[in-house]
This record gives structure tokens, C-alpha cells and sequence, in this order.
């Protein structure tokens, strides 16, 4: 059962889920806090916000932790959060939030820079931001330093109607559905995907050490895809893929590979098991034996060398069709690709674009390519790992809707 009340003093929208706890080792509530809008745009709530929103709540249901969501201006929602005021602020940026536990990703925005078109020669001069706003910190991290706050991005767009400036950076989906019947003839252009976290207070996170595990092993069950890449963006990804990568295997490469299926036998369960493991073991100690004479196959060196001189591949591996490593250009996670999404789904296909996926480690977003490579002797995958947010950069033409 799901109750809605407003609390006295802050306004507040607050769900309570009610369900029985997995554990004991999680919060049996918790008050989370938002940024606040005016009532017409909290009303007219983009459907990936809400879906975003659904994520969270489902999560929490799952966990059977009951919640109350504060609705606060952004900037003191990050102050009461510092203060241990409340449990956490949703949806923030990775780094927007310091002394604090952050989930993984719940949802993907996409940030575009807007101005109007035929702007003359102050295009740029005058930047507009929500104060306090992720968003703006980035600019300013970023060197770019702002002529007008507005306190909502209701009010950024009034302003930006009435000439108070000359430009401003939001996400796409929020800008579409604010100015869909205004008529303003604006240009825009792909900036950057920005990762929607939880961020949690200390104190949740020493007092229920556990927790953020068992949040993040739920959001997977309760993403509704809002990572996945428009048909434009997709179609860009293959087309780099085939230019760079494709294009530049030799005859002797595709002979080689060729000959690697004719003589492949395909490893028993226990086989390829025991190879799993033996994989898993050497990443960890880090003394390559296994992983080392894959990488001195000279497949392997040609593919470590195509990667080294492409802009925006990450990693790129060579398969069988059914997932097991031929060839690759760093160390993966896994030998067996077998049973991930870049094979299962590529079944019947040319090619495959997998959802965005983002990389902790090195906080960014990275897409992989499967595509079927044939060769005389049957087919092989490519499945190249893409720095997407680069490409998206160095390509204008798809950064559409």
C-alpha cells in the first residue's frame, strides 16, 4: 500500500511502501529529498523523470525500507544532507555531492547547450543556470562562469525567452516538454550524458554498511532502460565501428581468424568453467598466464594496435559465435561472453547496440558494438567497447532526439 501526506513546515511528498524487511541490516525508513519546482512544472514531469522516480520507489519496495520524499530548493537539499538532516538526495550527478554514499546510476540524462539560432556575435557571452543546480557546478568546474542564476528551470527558460541571456546547458527531455509550444527556433548540441545517482548521508552508510549493496543490486530489476540510445546515436556507433575498425582488417587477419574457427572445438561446461575460474584467478593476482598468451596471439596485437590509435574505443574482443574469447586488446572481466546481452541478443543480426553502461572506475559511459564478422570458414563477433560520450561529441549530425 502506498500513503501520500503532506508534512507540516517543508513541503513534502511522501510514499511510505509499506512490506516486510529482507534483513535487519537496512533503515526501516528513510527521508530522501529532491529539488523542488513550481507547481506547473512539477506537474508536467518529463516521463523518464517519473519513470526515474518509479525506479527509486520500486527499489525501496523490494528492500522493504518505507520512505518519505522531501520536496527542498536543490541547493539546501545538498545542505541538509551534509548536515545528516536527512538520508539522502536523488537524482544527483557522481561527484555533486561530497561526504556522501552514492548509488549506481538510476537514470541517464542528456545535457544539450541551447542558444537560438542566428544568434550574432554574443552567442556566448551570457550563460544561464539553476543556482545550485549540478548542472552549474559542472559549467564552473568546466571554467564557464555564469551571468544569471534562476532559482527553478521553469523560471531559466522565462528568462532565456525574454533575452536575459544568451544561453544555457539542460537536459533534453526537460527542455522539450517545458518549451514544446512556445516557438522559440533554438539550436542545440550535445554536451555530455549525465549519470542520475542516490546519494546517501554518512550516517546510513555507517550504520547500515550493507545497504547500498542491496540497493544497487535491485535497480537492475527496476530500470525501465532509460540508457538506451536513440536510433541515430546507434546507427553512428556501427558506422565508427565498420570505418575504424572493420575497414582496416587485413585478408591475412580474416584467413587467421578463418582458420582459428575451423580448428576451434567448443570447450565442455566443466571446460569452459575451470577456464572461467582460472581467468578470474589471474585478474585478481594479477600474474598472467592464460590472459597472456591470448594477448601475445597476433590477433590480439593487431586489435591492442587498431585500438591504440582510435579516439573512442575502449576495448575490443573477437569471439566465437557462441562467446568464447579468440582475441582482444586488453584484459576483459570475463572469458566467457557467452551469456551477456553482446551475444544472446545478437542472435539473427548483423549487428547489436547494447544500452549505455557506466564505467565506475573511470566514471564514464561506454556502449559496445557486437557485429557478425564472416569469414570462409563461418562467422566470428567483434564486440568493440565505445567512449560514447566522445563520439556523440565529435559527431554533430546525430546529436538529436
Amino acid at each position: 500500500m502506498t500513503v501520500v501526506r503532506i508534512l507540516p513546515k517543508l513541503p513534502v511528498f511522501a510514499v511510505f511502501l509499506l512490506s516486510t524487511p529482507l534483513s535487519e541490516a537496512q533503515p526501516e525508513l528513510l527521508v530522501l529529498a529532491t529539488h523542488s519546482r513550481v507547481s506547473g512544472e512539477y506537474i508536467q514531469r518529463t516521463e523518464q523523470e517519473l519513470q526515474a522516480t518509479k525506479v527509486v520507489l520500486c527499489v525501496l519496495s523490494n528492500l522493504g525500507v518505507k520512505s518519505e520524499i522531501l520536496m527542498l530548493p536543490w541547493a539546501r537539499a545538498k545542505r541538509e544532507l551534509e548536515r545528516g538532516n536527512i538520508d539522502g538526495v536523488f537524482f544527483t550527478s557522481p561527484t555533486e555531492v561530497t561526504q556522501s554514499l552514492r548509488s549506481q546510476p538510476v537514470t541517464l540524462e542528456h545535457w544539450y547547450r541551447y542558444h537560438r539560432k542566428n544568434p550574432g556575435q554574443a552567442a556566448y557571452d551570457r550563460l544561464g543556470v539553476v543556482r545550485g543546480s549540478d548542472i552549474e557546478n559542472w559549467l564552473i568546474e568546466q571554467g564557464q562562469k555564469p551571468y544569471m542564476q534562476a532559482p527553478d528551470m521553469h523560471q531559466l527558460l522565462a528568462q532565456f525567452t525574454s533575452g536575459r541571456f544568451d544561453y544555457f546547458v539542460a537536459d533534453r527531455d526537460r527542455v522539450t516538454l517545458l518549451l514544446a509550444d512556445n516557438g522559440i527556433d533554438m539550436e542545440k548540441s550535445f554536451v555530455r550524458f549525465a549519470a542520475k545517482t542516490i546519494s546517501f548521508s554518512a550516517d546510513v552508510a555507517r550504520q547500515y554498511p550493507d545497504f547500498i549493496h542491496q540497493f544497487n543490486s535491485q535497480i537492475s530489476q527496476c530500470n525501465p532502460q532509460v540508457t538506451r540510445l536513440s536510433e541515430a546515436q546507434q546507427k553512428a556507433a556501427v558506422e565508427i565501428v565498420v570505418k575504424d575498425l572493420v575497414s582496416q582488417l587485413s585478408e591475412d587477419f580474416l584467413q587467421r581468424a578463418g582458420q582459428y574457427i575451423s580448428e576451434h572445438r567448443p570447450m565442455s561446461e566443466p571446460a569452459l568453467t575451470a577456464t572461467e575460474a582460472q581467468w578470474l584467478q589471474e585478474l585478481r593476482s594479477g600474474e598472467y598466464h592464460l590472459i597472456q598468451n591470448l594477448l601475445d596471439d597476433p590477433l590480439s596485437q593487431v586489435l591492442t594496435a587498431i585500438e591504440a590509435d582510435s579516439r573512442f574505443f575502449r576495448e575490443i574482443m573477437l569471439t566465437t559465435e557462441k562467446g568464447e574469447l579468440l582475441a582482444m586488446s586488453r584484459p576483459t572481466s570475463d572469458y566467457w561472453q557467452g551469456d551477456e546481452g553482446k551475444i544472446t541478443e545478437l542472435t539473427g543480426r548483423q549487428f547489436r547496440v547494447s544500452v549505455l553502461k557506466f564505467d565506475d572506475s573511470v566514471s564514464e559511459f561506454l556502449a559496445h558494438v557486437s557485429y557478425r564478422l564472416p569469414t570462409q570458414q563461418g562467422s566470428v563477433v567483434l564486440i568493440v567497447g565505445l567512449q560514447i560520450e566522445k563520439l556523440l561529441l565529435n559527431t554533430p549530425k546525430i546529436n538529436t532526439p
